[in-house]
């Protein structure tokens, strides 16, 4: 069990077999052989073009193995790959010739793949073979283990005289260009050896980027061992019994990746291993990985232009580089469409492998993961990048609430993250334990546990899919799979569409200091994203000028509670953080310094989801006082006994309103049930609540206030009595007589009062009951 808890943290790849286990690949490489200053625009130590792409003559080709141990019946129920058989897809993986255009290679996943993501400028074709060895495996454990088995494939190869190993060797590396040619240096450019059986020799990995065998050849050729450098021969997969044609195509693309870029990296299509190269998760290329071996289309941000059209990613390699002003350091910008696919409708630009793809990236749903991807890049164009993803759902301070079991192991028990608070400080790559403070889903990680669940429907057994939030009333804990990215991660128009110094996340840099930089999604044209960019003191703008030309960044924070009793009644109390945008603050007398705003509800009957949204407030709230809301049309009875059922449903979304009236996108959402006190309407109404006598004498604070033009007064009346309620000015004068010396019965009631035509000012409203008297002071603003 420990041993599937490792592997499912330290994920590179994984696939779905059946309705409950999982395929799970861990990468073994390591490698000191790395050269250390290797040309950027190709690959590292192998080469990632075949150019020109009119050329027959250049490709790079592969000798892929496929091997089983003597009379291994281990795991003959395989559905992929059964005992003295070739693996079901083993015709289905490498072009055995090199044919021109984007989509030549359908039939072959392995070469379409590669074809498809290099955008038609690297063909990788190859020759497949199945063997089964001389010996059984206990031979072999007795006699010299992996190294021994992998040197008698070779040599049943050998054992066939059409069998030529001079097919395998057609590049080197010149060391006086600098370039990658297809030239013969005696080594065997690439192999990928499959073993079938499952766990051998106890090796701890899933696959790495060695043959793990030196052989010399019958013709002189060299087969070397050596991981990932000029020389080194190839890659080793094992488990082939669990793995689905998807799965090995996820382990070869892995492992020959890290002889194009090195190490692992966190947001990489070499993603995973330990520490810090944990997060992230690339099936495609990231577009780091794209610019540092020369295929991406780079749209560097130019001040003089504000305006940028970008295609989608894996079709056009469109790539938005912003440099931060630090050397080496830039946000880069991808619109990922998911229109890459294998020709059946599978996607190759996959970056989403959590949330509805649980673990598999082919299974993502496409829409959800739809959307602008924000890179933040340090280090260069060239293999020694460390990037972080900027996710669109903010970043967060996280703490561990509870533990519970995740929808694949009834067994295995990992904690669940809260929210504490916003975060908005550089969510950096750091080490691997501590990193719950102003971090992302993606990235959090405390007591070496990511993050895997988030609120919604929990899954019922092993294998299912629970749902999300957003269409669910539900808060139980759903295995999301944060970690390996979800839904939230894009930017979108409507969801989040600012990325400015003042969001979360935000464009500071490594140092924590602003950028200037400001990003605006204006728009999304089919497969077409818009981008305003915006940075302070280039091209003629002041942040004053920028800021009053993009809208304010997504509020954040929201939460909801209950008021304290009063009356019986708890109300529910929004409050959330500030927009920091300087912009933000106007100048209301006699409050000062203020922000707006807007306040949604929606409503639905208790076994419903709330969807439809209605703007119930438009609220000044001083800039130095914390923000909050009450809302005192919907209640929960308290202090009550035998309360009846609570018959609503609601949610509440903000919106965050600049001086120059532009309008945020909606926060994110919070609900809770209620009873739903819906008013009749009406400019001066009153009215008895039933089954509720009030227990004290009670005049409210008018809501909303400050008020434009009418506003709602509430009092409780513990008794029977004429009552009055009457508005004064500043001088004292009766402006306004809502209730004049009125008969009332015991109750709580509510008036409103319309102040259409009176002037902006403070006013003061006295409700008098009996001896009784009450005054409270109130502000219009017009």
């Amino acid at each position: 069990m420990l041993k599937h808890i490792l592997l499912t943290l330290l994920l590179l790849i994984t696939i779905s077999i059946n309705s409950y286990t999982q395929y799970h690949f861990t990468c073994g490489f390591s490698s000191d052989n790395l050269p250390d200053n290797p040309p950027i625009g190709n690959g590292m130590t192998k080469p990632m073009k075949t150019l020109p792409t009119t050329s027959y003559d250049k490709y790079f080709r592969v000798l892929m193995i496929f091997i089983e141990f003597n009379s291994d019946t281990s795991s003959s129920s395989s559905p992929y790959w059964s005992p003295n058989n070739e693996p079901v897809y083993m015709n289905s993986l490498l072009a055995p010739i090199k044919v021109l255009g984007l989509d030549a290679y359908e039939d072959y996943k392995l070469s379409d793949y590669f074809n498809k993501i290099t955008l038609d400028q690297f063909d990788v074709i190859g020759d497949v073979y199945h063997i089964v060895l001389p010996y059984n495996y206990d031979y072999y454990v007795n006699n010299g283990g992996i190294s021994a088995a992998t040197v008698d494939a070779f040599e049943s190869l050998e054992s066939d005289p059409n069998f030529d190993w001079d097919r395998y060797d057609l590049w080197r590396f010149n060391s006086n260009t600098q370039e990658f040619e297809m030239v013969q240096d005696d080594y065997i450019d690439m192999i990928y050896i499959q073993h079938r059986r499952i766990d051998p020799f106890n090796i701890p990995y899933g696959g790495v980027a060695s043959t793990l065998a030196d052989f010399t050849t019958n013709n002189g050729k060299y087969v070397s061992s050596e991981s990932v450098s000029y020389i080194g021969s190839g890659v080793t997969g094992f488990d082939g019994a669990d793995m689905p044609i998807e799965a090995v195509l996820g382990l070869f693309r892995h492992e020959q990746f890290h002889y194009a870029y090195g190490y692992h990296k966190p947001y990489s299509t070499i993603a995973g291993g330990t520490d810090m190269e944990l997060c992230g998760y690339e099936l495609g290329l990231a577009p780091m990985d794209m610019i540092a071996v020369g295929l991406g289309n780079v749209i560097n941000f130019n001040s003089s232009t504000t305006g940028y059209s970008i295609g989608d990613y894996h079709t056009t390699g469109d790539i938005v580089k912003i440099s931060t002003g630090t050397s080496g350091e830039y946000f880069e910008i991808t619109n990922r469409q998911r229109l890459l696919n294998d020709g059946s409708g599978r996607v190759y630009d996959c970056n989403m492998a959590g949330d509805t793809a649980m673990g598999a990236p082919f299974k993502q749903f496409q829409d959800y993961s739809k959307g602008l991807y924000i890179y933040h890049v340090e280090g260069g164009d060239g293999f020694g990048y460390w990037a972080d993803l900027e996710c669109a759902d903010g970043l967060f301070n996280w703490t561990v609430d509870h533990s519970t079991t995740p929808d694949w192991s009834s067994e295995q028990i990992i904690p669940v993250f809260k929210t504490t608070g916003v975060g908005y400080n550089d969510d950096k790559p750091a080490t691997m334990v501590g990193r719950m403070s102003s971090r992302d889903g993606h990235s959090a990680i405390g007591d070496y546990h990511a993050k895997w669940f988030a609120p919604g429907v929990r899954h019922t057994y092993l294998g299912e899919n629970g749902v999300d939030r957003v269409f669910t009333n539900d808060e139980d804990d759903r295995c999301s799979r944060d970690c390996m990215g979800d839904r939230w991660d894009a930017w979108k128009v409507g969801y989040n569409e600012v990325f400015s110094p003042y969001s979360s996340p935000n464009t500071k840099n490594r140092s924590d200091d602003s950028t200037g930089i400001f990003v605006y999604l204006e728009s999304q044209n089919g497969n077409t994203a818009n981008l305003k960019i915006y940075k302070v003191g280039e091209g003629g703008f002041s942040e004053d000028s920028i800021l009053h030309l993009t809208p304010p960044s997504r509020p954040m924070g929201l939460t909801l509670s209950m008021s304290d009793c009063i009356d019986h009644k708890t109300f529910p109390v929004l409050t959330w953080n500030h927009n920091m945008e300087p912009d933000m603050i106007q100048i209301q007398e006699p409050l000062g310094d203020v922000k707006r705003y807007l306040i949604y509800r929606a409503e639905e009957s208790i076994s419903n989801v709330p969807t439809q949204y209605s703007q119930i407030a438009d609220i000044m709230i001083h800039a130095d006082s914390p923000a909050v809301f009450t809302d005192y049309d919907a209640y929960i009875q308290c202090g009550i006994p035998g309360l009846p059922t609570l018959d609503y449903r609601l949610r509440y979304k903000i919106k965050a309103v600049d001086v120059h009236n532009t309008v945020s996108v909606y926060s994110d959402f919070v609900g809770l049930p209620v009873y739903l006190w819906q008013r009749p309407g009406g400019d001066n109404f009153t009215y008895n609540e039933e089954n509720n006598e009030p227990v004290t004498f009670s005049l409210s604070q008018n809501y909303p206030n400050p008020f434009n033009p009418s506003t709602d007064i509430k009092f409780s009346i513990p008794f029977s009595s004429f009552v009055s309620l009457k508005i004064y000015n500043m001088l004292g004068e009766e402006v306004a007589g809502l209730i004049n010396n009125e008969f009332k019965e015991t109750g709580n009631y509510s008036v409103r009062f319309d102040g259409s035509n009176l002037a902006s000012g403070v006013y003061f409203y006295k409700l008098e009951a009996g001896l009784l008297t009450s005054t409270k002071k109130m502000i219009l603003i017009k």
